[in-house]
């Protein structure tokens, strides 16, 4: 499959200079109903790659950092918000719409993943039959729902590679004004 691969350099501790993450995120037109599935999951994996980085770079104790990346995503997210309210130049908005974001997409992820896919007129289905998607009377996703998905995943990655991408700036501006 060919994707686009993004070079992110985030600071992870005060030892260490950078970590270079290699994401691909999925950008082919979808051949199929499993393989856009497949291509919702990975980039949510993207998503969480990323999120970690960003905890990495603006927490201050590597150990507790670290922990913080085995919770669960939401938990992450939340930890998110607080750090980047707390040492970036991101606006309250912006960064409430983030986090917003990164949640929407996990719930629909969970949903995607952990709902069985049934064939219906002729057409593929995600059978909701546990977790809840907006609307307790939707009952099954079709194709063009997963594409709305892929396409918010795909914006969210971009969202958190370039405020990634700002930070490391940042940082490394601030390093050299020090220096």
């Amino acid at each position: 499959m060919i994707g686009t691969a993004y070079r992110v350099q985030a600071k992870i501790t005060h030892t260490y200079e950078a970590e270079l993450c290699y994401c691909r995120a999925w950008s082919m037109p979808s051949h199929s109903f499993e393989n856009l599935i497949g291509r919702i999951v990975s980039n949510c994996g993207i998503l969480e790659v990323l999120t970690n980085s960003l905890i990495h770079s603006l927490g201050k104790d590597p150990v507790l950092t670290h922990e913080i990346t085995l919770l669960g995503f939401d938990r992450r997210i939340k930890i998110l918000r607080k750090l980047i309210l707390k040492r970036t130049s991101l606006s309250q908005p912006e960064v409430e719409t983030l986090c917003q974001e990164l949640k929407g997409i996990a719930d629909e992820r969970n949903v995607i993943a952990h709902n069985p896919i049934y064939h219906q007129d002729g057409a593929l289905y995600v059978g909701v039959m546990r977790g809840f998607y907006g609307d307790p009377k939707r009952k099954r996703l079709n194709e063009a729902d997963l594409e709305k998905v892929f396409k918010r995943t795909q914006a969210a990655i971009e969202n958190l590679r370039e405020i990634t991408i700002n930070i490391a700036s940042a940082e490394a501006r601030r390093h050299e004004s020090k220096g």
